[in-house]
This record gives C-alpha cells, structure tokens and sequence, in this order.
C-alpha cells in the first residue's frame, strides 16, 4: 500500500488549492430550519453535498473545533442498496416499495475504494479538536487496508483500540465459510490527552443476586472476596457499577427485520452502537460528526445525549431519513440542512397542496404515492422554519390534512419521501 498510497495523498493535496476556484459554487446555505427556538446558530446542521466539499468548506470554520467523529462509510461490497418500503397502492393493497439508496461501487475495486478514502479521513483528522478522536466502522473486505491507510494519517501510535462489533449472525448463511458475524471499528486519537469516560454494560445477572445487601442509604451492594497485596484475604464492600467495556462489543445485537427502530433505509446500525461510542468519546456538550450519515442514527444518538452535532450525506433519500428522524425524536433540539447555494429548493409544484377556509393544509396526491414527512412554516427570510410537521412511522401513516395553522400569510409546504423526492408547494 505504501507507494501507492503515498501518491494518492499528494495528488489529493496538490489539486485543494484548485478546489478554491469553486468555493462560491461550494458555499453551503441554511435552506430549512428545525426546532422549537430555531436560532440562527442551531445545535446541529445537516449537509446534503459530497462530503469531500463539506469537509472543504467546514476546514475554515470547524478546524481543531469537533471533538468526536464517527463515520460508517460504503464498506467496497460492490453492491447496490435500496430502501425497503410497504407502501399502498390507489386499491389500499400493500405492495413492496424499493427505491434506491446508494452504490456501493469503485473504480479500480479496494485500490478505488482507499483512493476516495483517503483524502476525507486527512480533512477529518484536520477537523478533530486536539483532544479529539476518530472511529471508522468496516467490515472484512477492507479493515486491513483501511488501518493502513490510518497508520499513514494518524501514525500508528494514535491506534487507540481495534474494536469488535460482535453483531451475532443473521442473513444469508455461507456455506462453505466461517459466518461473518463482526465488524471492525478502528479508534483513533489526534493527540495523546483524548477526552476519555469509561462506559460500563450491564451484568450478565441481570437480577444482581449477588448484590444481596442493602447500606444505611438503601443502596444494594455485595461483599466480594479480595486479596491484598501480602495474600491475605478480605471482603470488601462493592456497588453495582456495571462491567467496565472491553474491545468486544457483545451486547448491541444487529437489529432483527421487525425491530421499531428500523427505518427501512439499508444498512442501518442499531442506536445503542453510537450510544456507546459518544458517552465514552464525546464531552457532554461537545461536537459529534458523521461525514456518512445514512439514515442518521448518530445524529439522533448526538441530539439525544446533548451534543451538538455535523452530519453529510449526497444521497437525498439519506436527507429525507435524517431530518424525519431528528424532527421527530429530537423535536426540542434545533438543526439545520444545509445545502449548496446552487443547489437550494425553489417553491415549485403547485397544486400539491391547497389551503382550506378553515386555515388547514390538505395534500391532493394519491393516496398511493410515496410520501412519509411533511412540514409547513411561514415563506419568509429566505429560510424555512417549520411551525408544524407530520411524519409517518410503523403502521402510523402520513396525514393528509394539517391542523388549522394560524399563519395569514404564504406559507411554504415540503412533502418528502423515502425515495428522495421532495416536493415544494407555495401556498
């Protein structure tokens, strides 16, 4: 990998200085605004671009200034991913609904895949405060490659732990092979002084039998045998604590098929995962990123546990999951989507919606189509703030009417669907 790699990284930091000529066309707007106060400075932003340009542009603004990035990028399966959908058709009779996702796809095969690589986890270490830290998830086909291509970026002394995912079996099995049932997170650290919390996990009793005793606070606790250091022996009192987290991640099982928390989106990961990663290497209040942030579970996991958080994504199917999920699990928390000035939604579609004397907002598509998150607010300041939102979730379905809004003036509506689609009405 050496050689190669070596002339990937130059001709990657020969041709940033070119990148400036298009900043203009790069400059990332507010476009929408989510939250209950929605300030100008919201706790979060989401970036709907390639992440190699938002890396660009947050290099001025954001350098030395996020605390903890966590990315799960494309793992070089050679596949394509769609979304997996029930959706109604105009009779009412479910049919299966699969829009695509994403590629997973390089030129030049792994050789391809560490040349994307490259260069956006060298912005990202830029971007990391110095006490700092970095977790790239992969799979099998390329760890080795990639923890190569960290060595090169980090050094080799900033490898902090390789972390195993054990996510248990599920899927196709493989028949003439050992059953891929882990995944491999490298952490790495910018500098020696990383911010650190320990994390525990439950015991495997999970009824604490052992803890058998109760203090004069009504606390339970166990004596446990223990040995000093001149061999004799003790009991010492000891609280339930949890048991401190080795590199093993054993209790985050993959999600099953049916489990509420899926999305539909392809390749999501369970919330505890990023639970876990941002308790132990996240400051409270701190920032988190996610350069691949997919269906946006460590944006929800950041929102949740009180960091301000990044997230990036091109695939507007990957937009449309992220801000549903933030609007809806974090409605208290603002955030932005941020995109290209060239490329900012205009009111377009008229018809989409109509506004009732009653001052609600009704759809007039077919019942069939394939919507799942809508959102209404004022048209004005060139930025969208909305005063109400609806998504749908499980058996819950989109509604097709709003409440009664007591805005007088134009109101600008969004419908948005798992397939990317966004819809934009004026009314």
């Amino acid at each position: 990998l050496g050689a190669p790699q070596s002339s990937c990284l130059q001709r990657h930091s020969a041709t940033a200085s070119g990148m400036e000529e298009n900043l203009a066309a790069r400059a990332f707007v507010a476009t929408e605004l989510y939250g209950a106060a929605a300030p100008a400075d919201p706790a979060g932003r989401v970036y709907h671009g390639d992440n190699l340009a938002v890396l660009d542009a947050l290099a001025g603004k954001r350098s030395g200034g996020i605390d903890f990035i966590y990315i799960d990028p494309p793992f070089c399966t050679g596949n394509h991913y769609h979304v997996l959908r029930i959706a109604a058709d105009e009779g009412g009779r479910q049919k299966l609904d699969r829009p695509g996702a994403y590629t997973d796809r390089f030129a030049g095969g792994l050789d391809g895949y560490i040349d994307f690589l490259a260069p956006r986890i060298a912005r990202m270490r830029d971007l990391l405060a110095p006490s700092g830290s970095l977790v790239v998830h992969v799979d099998w086909r390329a760890a080795s490659c990639v923890r190569l291509l960290l060595d090169r970026i980090f050094g080799p002394d900033r490898l902090m732990n390789e972390i195993i995912w054990f996510k248990g079996f599920r899927g196709t099995r493989i028949r003439r092979a050992f059953q891929h049932s882990h995944d491999t997170l490298w952490w790495y650290t910018k500098g020696g002084d990383y911010y650190w919390s320990q994390s525990c996990e439950a015991y495997r009793d999970r009824s604490m039998s052992r803890y058998n005793k109760v203090d004069e606070e009504g606390r339970r606790y166990a004596l446990i045998k223990r040995r000093r250091h001149d061999g004799t022996i003790y009991y010492g009192k000891t609280y339930p604590q949890g048991k401190w987290r080795n590199d093993v991640l054993a209790d985050i099982p993959t999600m099953a098929a049916t489990a509420p928390e899926r999305t539909g989106y392809p390749t999501q990961k369970p919330r505890k995962l990023p639970d876990v990663l941002i308790a132990s290497l996240c400051p409270p209040g701190g920032l988190v990123a996610d350069f691949f942030c997919g269906s946006g579970t460590t944006l929800v996991a950041a929102a949740a546990g009180g960091r301000r958080f990044i997230g990036a994504d091109q695939s507007p199917v990957a937009l449309n999951f992220t801000r549903k999920r933030l609007a809806c699990s974090s409605p208290e928390v603002s955030f932005a989507v941020m995109r290209p000035r060239r490329a900012a939604p205009r009111a377009g579609a008229p018809g989409a919606v109509v506004r009732t004397p009653a001052g609600t907002l009704r759809r007039t598509g077919p019942a069939g189509e394939t919507l799942d998150f809508w959102a209404a607010g004022p048209a004005a300041h060139g930025v969208f703030r909305p005063a109400w939102r609806a998504a749908a979730s499980g058996k819950k379905t989109l509604p097709a009417e709003s409440p009664p809004l007591a805005e007088t003036g134009a109101i600008m509506v969004l419908l948005a669907g798992p397939d990317g689609r966004e819809i934009w009405s004026l009314v």
